[in-house]
């Protein structure tokens, strides 16, 4: 075993002790560990026999099966994955890689959530929470919570991995889903029964202080950063994945601009955020990204991949000693998603943010400011 993988290994493990460590407040509240990982909803479906075999067998093709089917429904199909996982030892799986290429031959990143029915962007969130619960990816079941509102189940697997990120806000959370006539009940009581017990665990905690509306805000700002690129017109600040840096600590000039109605950002820099290769050769700049050679030629005004001739016309423009393309073009090329509002930018694989949403906008708005605070500690 290397030292990186014992480092991890004992890093999680030091995680994981001080989860479950009880912690008693000065009234005696106490509070527990991981409730994603702590509610058996399973145990209240005995007589579905893919709960059975999940629990026995693991992800079997039946399982698969079941849990890709549009006619299994969706509170059996969250326990069967409950099920798979209740054997948990406290470690990390990658159950959803070898769902996705069971189901679609593929592997979970390749996937592409908007060509998936909301049922099935469900089943992958749930499975990837599950896999890497110490540090949750909530994208996927955002997305579906999103996509099928009115579903008691979803909004209840969705309220388990957000209490994830910020667990003495649980009751809170569930509170909210339990008030919310909206929702139809789509789920067996005893499952439902089992997740309040265990959230009832927080009554009481310190963050029942805070306005419900700004807790629920709060945890979609931190989950929408985490995993983004945030930038704003005229402003040398980003965010990246929630860490505040400048653009160019060089020159704080270089920053995103709007010109002729198209929104130019510095290619170096977004490039080597994505992990890209970036290298000049006179008027050519040549970006090696994953299996992809991409040539922006300056004088031409053109893009090539891969030894193609000229793909696309588009602008390329030179500002303060830096290259500017089009935002549009550079996320075609690393296959992003971009969010925009009122000059907000924000790069991710997946977006789940709606500009008509009211909530959604004091999302933003709290990005924003995040990202346009003054900070001392500002870096490259």
């Amino acid at each position: 075993m290397s030292n990186a993988v014992k480092i991890r290994k004992l890093i999680q493990s030091t995680l994981l002790l001080l989860l479950c460590i009880v912690f008693v407040s000065q009234q005696s509240i106490v509070y527990a560990d991981s409730p994603i990982t702590s509610t058996a909803i399973y145990q209240a479906y005995p007589d579905v026999k893919m709960v059975t075999e999940s629990k026995n067998n693991g992800l079997t093709e039946k399982v698969a099966n079941f849990l890709s089917s549009k006619d299994s429904p969706l509170d059996e199909r969250a326990a069967v994955i409950n099920a798979l996982y209740s054997d948990q030892s406290w470690e990390e799986r990658n159950y959803t890689d070898t769902y996705a290429n069971q189901v679609y031959g593929m592997t979970f990143e390749s996937l592409d959530i908007g060509s998936l029915r909301a049922d099935e962007v469900f089943v992958l969130g749930y499975m990837t929470v599950l896999d890497h619960y110490i540090t949750p990816d909530l994208d996927w079941l955002s997305q579906a919570r999103k996509d099928i509102p009115d579903s008691m189940t979803v909004a209840l697997v969705y309220t388990m991995a957000l209490s994830q990120q910020d667990m003495m806000c649980s009751w809170n959370y569930i509170e909210q889903i339990l008030s919310d006539k909206n929702l139809h009940m789509d789920i067996r009581q005893d499952a439902l029964d089992i997740i309040v017990k265990y959230m009832e665990l927080y009554k009481g905690s310190p963050c029942q202080n805070k306005g419900k509306e700004s807790i629920l805000t709060d945890s979609i700002v931190n989950d929408v950063t985490r995993s983004a690129v945030v930038l704003s017109i005229g402003h040398p600040d980003v965010l990246v994945k929630g860490t505040k840096r400048t653009i160019d600590y060089t020159d704080t000039k270089i920053t995103p601009y709007i010109t002729e109605g198209k929104t130019m950002v510095p290619l170096r820099f977004i490039s080597s955020t994505f992990g890209a290769q970036v290298n000049y050769d006179q008027d050519k700049v040549t970006i090696q990204y994953r299996n992809q050679k991409i040539v922006f030629n300056a004088n031409k005004s053109t893009i090539s991949m891969n030894g193609m001739k000229d793909l696309m016309n588009t602008t390329i423009e030179q500002k303060n000693d830096r290259t500017f393309v089009p935002l549009r073009v550079i996320m075609e090329v690393f296959k992003k998603n971009v969010y925009y509002d009122q000059g907000l930018i924000i790069i991710a694989d997946t977006i789940i943010l709606d500009s008509q949403n009211k909530q959604d906008k004091q999302v933003t708005d709290k990005i924003k400011l995040k990202l346009l605070s003054s900070s001392k500690d500002t870096k490259q």
